[in-house]
């Protein structure tokens, strides 16, 4: 980009000079020296791209590989469909009475008790069907069916640092409350250690070993580390010292097993089960006779959660669930397999797509800008998935990004960020009052590698954008 101190001339298509100009300031910004940028914007009414600075090179996309899990899932099992969860039992019902056991049988549904929808009382909806089905009684166990999703809760490109917290829950057959509890700490002593009050919810066997530092540090710097299915969690760093409490957040270890004994709790307390009866999971799938289904919110729901709130248990259950629909195996491996291949027949050159999850969390995730205009303009028309990205200065992630500057209903636009990376791709509207959601242009903005902050960083790409007069 820069050598000596005079700028390389650009490679563009049919950039003009005042384009090029504007391109030529932002990579000169204070804190791009060491950078890679990547820029492409395709005109989505000839299919030719009207601006490419390095378009090509494969760069970390962060939570813009979202964008390929939602079209994935959209595109193959269309805006209408759903994942279930199957509520059935063994034995019969005689009397009123269950003479079997009550099973959960879930298919990776990330909505269960999810506050995204409300958190609907899966609990009650249960109770609810015990009792229309006339069973007022349990003489058995609760039991988690959890064999759809193979043993392979994280992804192995995940890193330590993110494994244990809330943001980088393990995926399972069965998700309830979004994988996510609080620890609730004692912080109204200074100078002393926090202490562990409590997690909400309560968690059979959770063992938290704290070694959070008895500072004020001024900011959040604690991490809660461990692995799927292991009910040992590690705190470290700092939180900031108050009169009474801190919360840090957290994954929850088992959440199908968790699922198992918040039924049974219920149960038990509500007089629909005995105290001789057990809760557990099975990783092998069990044959029972179906008492109600019960079905998360539309795929197009979900991909908005997706794309607004840049949830990576909602993006990852996504990503597994439809490799399985494709009739795939569940596991990580195969489903980028089946994710690479499916769009490879639809024409996209998937060479320089390197992908390790459907989130973004991997950090070896590669992809180029020219990827990204090519999937937006094969996904153009389709209206669920235009709509599931967030309107920039209003909504979700981007909801600060480009206010106030005159682009109000204009852009479309998924957002990424992870340690040195910065990245925007979506839909440009020429019309910021088109009420039929006409898209001009798909554009794909990618950083990596920059030593500036994140914020000036962002205010530099409000004013490129600005400049590119598009």
């Amino acid at each position: 980009r820069l050598f000596s101190g005079y700028i390389i001339s650009l490679c563009y298509l049919t950039t003009g000079y005042a384009q090029e100009r504007v391109i030529n300031d932002f990579i000169n910004t204070p804190g791009l020296e060491s950078a890679t940028v990547g820029i492409s914007v395709l005109d989505l009414k000839t299919g030719k791209t009207v601006i490419n600075y390095n378009d090509n090179l494969t760069m970390v996309p962060a939570s813009t590989i979202k964008i390929l899990t939602t079209a994935t899932a959209i595109d193959l099992m269309g805006k209408d469909a759903s994942i279930i969860t199957r509520v059935g039992y063994t034995g019969d019902v005689r009397d009123g009475v269950l003479n079997g056991n009550l099973v959960i049988k879930g298919y990776g549904d990330p909505s269960l008790g999810s506050e995204r929808f409300g958190e609907k009382d899966f609990i009650e909806i249960i109770r609810k069907n015990l009792l229309s089905n006339n069973i007022r009684y349990i003489n058995g166990d609760i039991v988690a069916d959890i064999s759809f999703m193979p043993s392979e809760p994280a992804s192995p490109a995940w890193i330590w640092e993110d494994l244990g917290n809330y943001y980088a829950p393990g995926i399972h057959s069965i998700n309830y409350k979004d994988n996510t509890y609080r620890l609730i700490l004692d912080t109204s002593k200074k100078n002393v250690r926090p202490k562990v009050i409590k997690t909400d919810p309560y968690i059979p066997g959770l063992e938290i070993v704290n070694n959070l530092l008895p500072y004020n540090p001024g900011f959040d710097s604690a991490f809660i580390y461990g692995i799927p299915f292991d009910n040992k969690r590690y705190v470290f760093g700092a939180v900031n010292q108050s009169k009474n409490t801190f919360t840090v957040k957290g994954d929850i270890p088992d959440p199908g097993l968790f699922l198992a004994y918040s039924v049974f709790d219920d149960l038990s307390k509500t007089g629909f089960i005995g105290k001789s009866s057990k809760y557990y999971t099975v990783n092998k799938e069990m044959e029972c006779r179906t008492l109600f289904t019960y079905e998360s919110p539309s795929i197009g729901q979900l991909c908005k959660v997706i794309n607004n709130h840049s949830d990576n248990l909602y993006a990852e259950s996504l990503f597994r669930y439809t490799g399985a629909k494709a009739g795939n195996t569940r596991d990580v491996s195969h489903t980028i397999t089946f994710v690479k291949d499916y769009w490879s027949n639809k024409g996209l050159d998937t060479k320089p797509l390197f992908i390790y999850d459907g989130c973004g969390l991997a950090p070896s995730n590669r992809i180029n800008p020219t990827f990204y205009t090519s999937l937006l303009f094969y996904m153009k028309d389709n209206k669920s998935f235009v709509l599931s990205l967030p309107v920039a200065g209003k909504e979700g992630t981007v909801r600060n990004f480009l206010k106030g500057n005159g682009f109000d209903n204009r852009f479309r636009l998924k957002s990424g960020s992870i340690k040195q990376v910065v990245a925007y791709v979506g839909y440009v509207s020429a019309n910021q009052n088109s009420a039929d959601l006409k898209q001009d242009y798909a554009i794909a903005i990618m950083i990596n590698n920059h030593t500036c902050g994140n914020a000036q960083l962002r205010k530099a790409i409000e004013k490129m954008i600005a400049g590119l007069n598009l």
